[in-house]
């Protein structure tokens, strides 16, 4: 079994007796020892992690307790995030190893999953540039002024011009490498350096890759983004205050409504705290006129009111990454929650339990973990991942038994073809190396999106009854929405019925 070391590398290091200058100080931040015995930086930590996992045969319980200990590194970093006037700031040093970290976790749950690690994920990827291809660096630059860059956003955020109350929550992580751009324009494939970006699919999140120089521009406007997708349900009166009524947007940069809105909104907020940032938008910077009509707008949505954005830690955290490796036999979710919401938990047995969340400004809701292994939580804020370990770092495993499935045990492609049908009804069948996996949906459905509950009828099972010529499964009421059954391989070119009720 690896020896697993932990340990926070600070300034205050001492090599080979020499202490450290201040600029090497400040870049020990960035320094991990966990799992492995040396002390590295982040990025040439994650390329040793590589080496490590494709040249060792690791067995599954070492993985699971290095991803243990990987979590837990996670989890004491993200102490040192900061809540600055409503937003959520990750500075350079705890965002870079938080992703490292997050990055090796993700490589062992493939492992684990998979048998085999086709990529590791590169640097980027997990939980930053996920939507588009995850090609980056570290550069030297950026990690030389990341204390400045730091300071900047901190200082920044707590002189907004505005009132933030609506942007509760929000993320703001700022990475010490350039992201790499690649897409789609009108004139074919194109790519460029990622200063910063915005996204909002489930809860607010700012990412900011540059020199200090360009910092501040870069957070006003990805802030425009986050003031856009709470605020605006139309550009037509942002199109009115700009006479630009008849424009027509195309997909280069310069010419989407988004990013004139969002050089707008640094340039007017921009002005408020005597800031110039240079206009890149087709419409280019407002006059003094459309400077005053904006500014006078934007105050009158916000002081108009929206309703809150919901917004949930876990276990206390604003950011755990979206896998989590616990002993804990529960997790708890707390903040705000706008509406009527589910956290829906698919358990490693296939049953799936759904936890209302109502409106509340303090919401606190605890979700049980009765079972080991992996868990699937579906929540307003996203899907995680959990990992509930027992107290040797591992969980019981039943590989020989036949009758309820196992997530904890099957490999990606049967739990994607699970993902795929689990909603429709029927019965299903997947053979793979070890086993026939049924799936059996009698007619219950989702009634909302990420984190809906289930209804319709629901099921659970009596009985596997095998006979020489057919497979009856005996069903009766239970609280499952569908059923994930792991039957023997030799099944398959037998019949399958099923009978309702729990006759023998």
């Amino acid at each position: 079994m690896a020896v697993v070391v932990i340990a926070i590398a600070t300034g205050l290091l001492v090599l080979w007796n020499i202490p450290l200058t201040p600029a090497q100080q400040d870049m020990a931040y960035f320094n991990l020892r966990v799992v492995h015995p040396r002390t590295l930086p982040y990025w040439r930590w994650s390329e040793f992690d590589e080496r490590y996992l494709r040249e060792r045969p690791l067995s599954r319980d070492t993985l699971l307790r290095e991803m243990y200990v990987l979590h837990e590194h996670s989890r004491q970093m993200l102490e040192q995030a900061q809540v600055i006037n409503n937003f959520t700031f990750f500075p350079s040093h705890v965002a870079a190893t938080v992703h490292a970290l997050d990055r090796a976790k993700y490589a062992r749950l493939t492992l684990l999953r998979d048998g085999a690690l086709d990529q590791y994920p590169p640097l980027g990827s997990v939980g930053l540039l996920d939507f588009v291809p995850p090609i980056a660096h570290t550069d030297s630059r950026i990690l030389r002024d990341k204390r400045k860059s730091d300071r900047i956003i901190a200082d920044a955020l707590k002189n907004l011009p505005f009132d933030t109350s609506a942007f509760r929550g929000t993320r703001i992580k700022k990475v010490p490498f350039h992201l790499e751009y690649i897409g789609f324009a009108d004139r074919g494939l194109s790519t460029g350096w990622i200063a910063g970006f915005a996204k909002h699919a489930h809860s607010p999140e700012i990412v900011i890759g540059t020199r200090s120089g360009l910092t501040k521009g870069v957070l006003y406007h990805e802030i425009g983004h986050i003031w856009d997708f709470i605020y605006l349900d139309t550009y037509a009166e942002y199109l009115a205050f700009r006479e630009q009524e008849h424009f027509i947007p195309t997909k280069q940069w310069t010419h989407r409504l988004e990013e004139n809105f969002a050089e707008d909104f640094g340039a007017v907020m921009g002005n408020k705290v005597g800031e110039f940032f240079p206009h890149k938008g087709i419409f280019g910077r407002p006059t003094s006129a459309e400077t005053a009509e904006l500014s006078a707008w934007m105050q009158k949505m916000m002081s108009e009111g929206r309703p809150q954005r919901t917004h949930l830690l876990v276990n206390g955290h604003a950011s755990l990454g979206n896998i989590i490796v616990t002993k804990d036999p529960y997790l708890r979710f707390q903040g705000a929650v706008s509406g009527e919401h589910y956290v829906t938990v698919f358990d490693p047995e296939f049953a799936v339990r759904s936890f209302p969340l109502a409106h509340n400004e303090a919401a606190d809701l605890t979700i049980p973990l009765d079972l080991f292994g992996f868990f699937t939580i579906a929540t307003p804020n996203g899907e995680i991942t959990v990992v509930r370990l027992d107290d040797s770092y591992s969980f019981p495993t039943t590989a020989n038994a036949y009758g309820k499935a196992t997530s904890t045990l099957l490999d990606r492609d049967t739990l994607s073809w699970i993902s795929f049908l689990q909603g429709s009804r029927g019965i299903w069948l997947h053979p793979a190396d070890d086993a026939l996996y049924v799936l059996i949906n009698d007619g219950a459905y989702k009634t909302r999106g990420t984190g809906g509950s289930w209804t319709g009828r629901k099921i659970d099972l009596a009985h596997i009854e095998y006979q020489a010529d057919r497979t009856l499964i005996h069903l009766v009421e239970g609280d499952n929405p569908f059923l994930v059954l792991r039957l023997p391989l030799d099944r398959h070119d037998k019949p399958i019925e099923l009978v309702r009720g729990a006759t023998r």
